[in-house]
């Protein structure tokens, strides 16, 4: 492999954005394995002034608590205040608890599953967890992934019910055939237990682009160990592409999500990129692959292969798009991306402007849960879902625009 570009000594490989003390703790620490030169960055951080409500806050918007606790119990616990080292230990050994807990769950559902003849397969949560990071306890993950085929949706749903499994949803029934037309899972809850599990049949919903074919990817998925037991699993090539599209599709909004493709990139030397571009153009997806491996290498300093060095390169939107994702990763009190922000960013992502113009229609004028939720129609009126939609989304955005505008303005 070729690395592209040098990293800048003591910012572990972040360019352009400049950084407080406490994010570039968060960056240091936001991996599985920490080498000595990091560890030596963290220790000299330790000697400037921290805001560690910031840090916590930060660690716990970006999925990176237990990582952070990790680290800095092994590398610089004595140059902590106790009281903070205390808090996180406490979030670590709850979240730990939970996350066992819940591989435990994800293990029993997927052999019952199996066991009824529907082909299941976990993603995120705890199998990436253990295959990328090593542990379950290094990850927080708030609900259970599990694809299984379209075609055996409704067989699933029935277990997850007779498991006192309830659908999180508050839908008439005639509406949940075109909810999942749009939509790529359903979410269900158990109260007894906490535990929620999304029950998916597709990889993305309708409105960003991601056109994977999934017969073709189960029929590449793959039997691994996992918690003491056997289970269905995307190929490594698969599961960085669908990485990538998941950072993208909501707007790389965590610095967790980054990191796990540094830690795939770092796990799996030997991918087949051959392979993955190859792939990548035919869903003509290669910018969502590509954004992913060149916001990894500035921010973790990974390899970027040889076959996207040239395509990182020459492409001038690439880095705008890296530059403004790693610039929102670390401004303070930042909030969630909304559906505008990330409706530009799954434009600009697309490879072919005719899919962006598609992402554009079906996010203004398909309606979704939220449209289903507000008014309820019936069968025969079901169109004017359609217009109610955009003016919704219109009205949100125009008003969203107009307050930002006179706050700037001081009137």
């Amino acid at each position: 492999m070729e690395k592209s570009w040098q990293a800048v000594p003591g910012n572990a490989g972040l360019t352009d954005v400049p950084l407080r003390p406490e994010d570039e703790l968060l960056l240091c620490a936001a991996r599985a394995r920490i080498n000595p030169e990091i560890a030596a960055r963290m220790k000299s951080l330790m000697q400037l002034k921290m805001d560690w409500e910031r840090i916590l806050a930060s660690a716990r918007r970006h999925g990176l608590a237990p990582l952070l606790y990790t680290h800095l119990q092994s590398i610089c616990a004595g140059e902590i205040p106790e009281s903070i080292l205390s808090k996180l230990g406490r979030q670590f050994i709850f979240n730990a608890a939970r996350n066992h807990s819940m591989t435990a769950e994800l293990v029993r559902i997927l052999a019952l599953f199996e066991e009824h003849g529907i082909p299941a397969l976990p993603y995120k949560g705890p199998l990436l967890a253990e295959s990328i990071y090593g542990d379950v306890a290094l990850r927080q993950f708030e609900d259970l992934d599990i694809l299984v085929p379209e075609s055996k949706v409704s067989e699933a749903e029935i277990l997850l019910r007779q498991q006192g499994y309830q659908m999180a949803l508050e839908l008439p029934q005639d509406r949940m055939p075109a909810y999942c037309r749009m939509k790529h899972e359903i979410p269900y809850l158990h109260p007894g237990k906490s535990i929620s599990i999304e029950l998916h049949w597709k990889i993305s919903p309708i409105f960003f682009h991601f056109p994977i074919d999934m017969e073709r990817l189960w029929k590449r998925a793959e039997w691994i160990g996992f918690a003491g037991s056997r289970v269905r699993s995307f190929s490594k090539e698969d599961t960085l592409l669908i990485l990538c599209a998941n950072g993208s599709r909501r707007a790389w909004e965590k610095l967790e999500f980054v990191g796990v493709v540094a830690e795939m990139l770092g796990a799996y030397p030997e991918m087949n990129w051959e392979y993955l571009f190859s792939l990548a153009r035919e869903l003509k997806s290669e910018q969502l692959l590509l954004l992913g491996l060149l916001i990894s290498h500035n921010l973790f300093n990974t390899e970027i292969p040889e076959p996207a060095v040239n395509r990182i390169r020459t492409n001038k939107l690439l880095h705008i798009l890296a530059a403004g994702v790693q610039t929102r990763l670390f401004t303070p009190n930042r909030q969630s991306t909304g559906v505008m922000e990330n409706l530009f960013l799954r434009v600009r992502l697309t490879d072919r402007w005719q899919d962006g113009i598609m992402i554009i229609l079906r996010t203004l004028f398909l309606p979704g849960y939220e449209d289903w939720r507000i008014i309820k129609l019936p069968s025969c009126l079901a169109f004017l879902y359609f217009p109610f939609r955009f003016f919704r989304v219109l009205k949100k955005y125009a008003t969203r625009s107009f307050r930002s505008f006179f706050y700037a303005s001081g009137l």
